[in-house]
């Protein structure tokens, strides 16, 4: 096996502006919570009514505080967008497609565990991870599960660098409560990003150009040797 990197850490090369990415999304300049419920659809009706709930509960003890929603598609947006028309005086801007600008206007995200999470980090953006599935998945998963995290920031570090809740852990109050950290404490934000930047440095090394470099030497060992064959070795 040979480490790489990964090639989203060349592309993510700098932290994207966050004046810019509200800009583009025509958010005011003004704290800003990012919610990721997930890309699939067990995902959103697993997660997304309690991280609105979360929501409400923050734009209720913080009334300056934006909320921006990433859909991952056109089904997913209409997915989340019926659960919004049932979320009472819940303000909060929909968006498809534009993931990476959503997390980059924001202080901190709210997020489904998954390949996200790896564009948080790059993007240095605090994040609170949650994930939920049925009671019996969950119980089948936990007994065949063997590392400590199941988010990609930690299991890269190998410790927990940001906060995991799972199953019956997934509640708005609690969520809540980490979350006002990650938003309105610039040490815990600066502490964060210094070690996501950390991780970046460890991951941008050329991924595409590694991997190319590693098949090459890998198809040079394999390469047949030439043999010579004399004339008495085809007359017998």
């Amino acid at each position: 096996a040979t480490f790489v990197g990964h090639p989203l850490a060349d592309i993510l090369n700098q932290p994207m502006d966050k004046s810019v990415a509200r800009r583009r999304l025509g958010l005011a300049e003004a704290p800003t919570l990012a919610l990721l419920p997930g890309s699939r659809a067990k995902e959103i009706h697993y997660l997304a009514p309690d991280f609105l709930v979360t929501a409400r509960l923050l734009q209720s003890r913080h009334p300056h505080l934006q909320l921006v929603m990433a859909a991952a598609n056109s089904t997913r947006w209409r997915q989340l967008h019926a659960l919004l028309e049932q979320a009472d005086m819940l303000q909060i801007k929909l968006v498809t497609g534009r993931s990476q600008e959503v997390m980059a206007a924001s202080e901190a995200v709210l997020m489904a565990s998954g390949t996200a999470t790896l564009e948080a980090l790059l993007l240095q953006r605090p994040m609170l991870v949650c994930y939920r599935l049925s009671n019996f998945s969950y119980r089948q998963l936990k007994r065949r599960l063997q590392v400590p995290y199941i988010s990609l920031p930690n299991l890269l570090a190998e410790q927990r660098l940001v906060d995991e809740l799972l199953q019956d852990e997934v509640q708005p109050m609690l969520m809540a409560q980490r979350l006002e950290a990650l938003l309105f404490d610039a040490q815990v934000a600066t502490q964060v990003q210094d070690k996501f930047s950390g991780l970046h440095q460890q991951l941008a090394r050329g991924a595409d150009q590694q991997a190319a470099q590693a098949v090459l030497e890998v198809m040079a060992e394999n390469r047949p040797r030439a043999t010579s064959t004399s004339d008495a070795d085809i007359g017998s």
